[in-house]
């Protein structure tokens, strides 16, 4: 009995001292003859497999350590995938595309169906290609947009990968593709793609339960916007607005001015609706007057800020007034000045105000009526309102309160003088 201990003993420090030194040889190493040693030690130990076939540069050699790594490790993605490129490269592809499958079936993940699509390719086979991506895509993390390149690559149009590539529930994939096409200026599918992705978002496999219409067609919107397609931008709100699919207080398709009266903003809203700027030394309380909007003032603000910016579409008329009613507290005529601009989309130029429509004074309460008309450039239908408070030069800074409301801005009747 004893002696039959002693030999299991010897025999586990042997295999053990064995396996260290071949740890010892190969791991770390980039010495593909000290790496042979440890696996001549150890011939089952997978790893070592792997860094002498990742080391291993020359025919037939390489052929023989991969076989080996992939023997060792049959289901390992990262061995399967680059052994089946060495045998791509060494003009194997049948044996590639085996290696792939074989990875792919082990692992129905992102990496062997992307490996497989790029293969398909290289080999000139496009039907697989797509095939493959879109597989891939059910598995897919992070950016896309290699994805949907391959794509374009393996000759699939646009209006192919929304409608045969994605799934129409997949929310991630829709969102990813939107971005993809808007940011590359490629607006042909956008039309159908935005409310796919609106109906993914809300009824999909991957419904978030606090998502918002607004909040998913928000980035779409201003990023036509940023890219000077207001007609595309607006054209997209609209629609979505009359099929109920944006919740936006106050939004209309019939009226030029939207939520009038500073309801509070869904996150991430569309630039149809207001714009609030912040700035250090301002701070903003909607629905203080009611169905209005105060800003207070610390002095610390900017010499001047614009308050509000609203895109609008005024392609009705050519004249439009803005009639409003405002109140301050502690700010003068002599130390500031209040202002609404306007400017054609995408330009720096104002378009001048007329005089104003009229003026009547601070009411009883305190509040002041007051109008702004403009006569718009013919041709041109998109324009950027904003409301801002400025200094005027050689005095402070300004400290107190600004209140709007009762905001309403529409088109004159012709010859009248007088908004409809």
């Amino acid at each position: 009995m004893f002696f039959l201990v002693a030999i299991v003993l010897v025999g586990c420090v042997y295999s053990t001292a064995r396996r260290g030194c071949a740890e010892w040889l190969y791991g770390g190493a980039n010495d593909l003859r000290r790496v042979r040693m440890g696996c001549e030690l150890e011939p089952a130990d997978p790893e070592c497999a792997l860094i002498r076939a990742q080391l291993t540069d020359k025919l037939p050699e390489a052929a023989t350590a991969w076989d080996q790594a992939v023997r060792l490790s049959p289901r390992s993605m990262d061995v399967l995938a680059e052994a089946a490129v060495v045998r791509e490269m060494n003009g194997d592809p049948g044996d590639a595309e085996r290696l792939l499958l074989q990875a792919e079936s082990a692992n129905h993940l992102w990496l062997p169906r992307w490996s497989l699509a790029n293969f398909y390719l290289r080999q000139g086979r496009p039907a697989d290609t797509l095939k493959w991506v879109r597989l891939a895509l059910t598995r897919a993390y992070g950016d896309r947009r290699a994805a949907f390149r391959l794509c374009r690559q393996a000759g699939a149009s646009d209006q192919v990968i929304l409608n045969d590539i994605l799934a129409a529930d997949d929310p991630e994939n829709l969102s990813a593709f939107l971005n993809w096409i808007t940011e590359e200026d490629r607006l042909d599918t956008l039309e159908q793609a935005v409310p796919r992705y609106v109906d993914a978002t809300l009824h999909g496999k991957h419904v978030d339960p606090a998502a918002s219409p607004a909040v998913i067609v928000s980035g779409v919107v201003e990023t036509l916007l940023e890219k000077n397609h207001p007609a595309e931008a607006h054209g997209l709100w609209t629609r979505l607005l009359s099929e109920h699919k944006l919740p936006i207080v106050g939004a209309s398709t019939h009226q030029a001015l939207t939520n009038p009266s500073f309801a509070p903003a869904i996150p991430g809203a569309p630039c149809f609706d207001w714009r609030i700027p912040e700035y250090a030394g301002i701070e903003v309380t909607r629905g203080v007057p009611a169905d209005g909007i105060r800003f207070a003032l610390t002095g610390d603000q900017p010499e001047s800020a614009e308050l509000l910016i609203q895109a609008v579409d005024l392609g009705a008329s050519r004249r439009w007034t803005l009639d409003y009613e405002y109140q301050t507290r502690d700010i003068t005529s002599e130390r500031h000045r209040l202002e609404w601009s306007l400017i054609p989309w995408g330009n720096t130029v104002l378009v001048p105000a007329d005089h104003p429509a009229g003026k009547a004074g601070a009411g009883p309460d305190g509040w002041t009526h007051e109008s702004v008309s403009w006569t718009i450039p013919e041709s041109i239908r998109f324009f950027r309102l904003g409301f801002g408070v400025r200094r005027i030069l050689g005095h402070i800074r300004i400290q107190g309160e600004i209140q709007l409301r009762n905001l309403r801005l529409a088109p004159e009747e012709p010859g009248t003088g007088s908004s409809r």
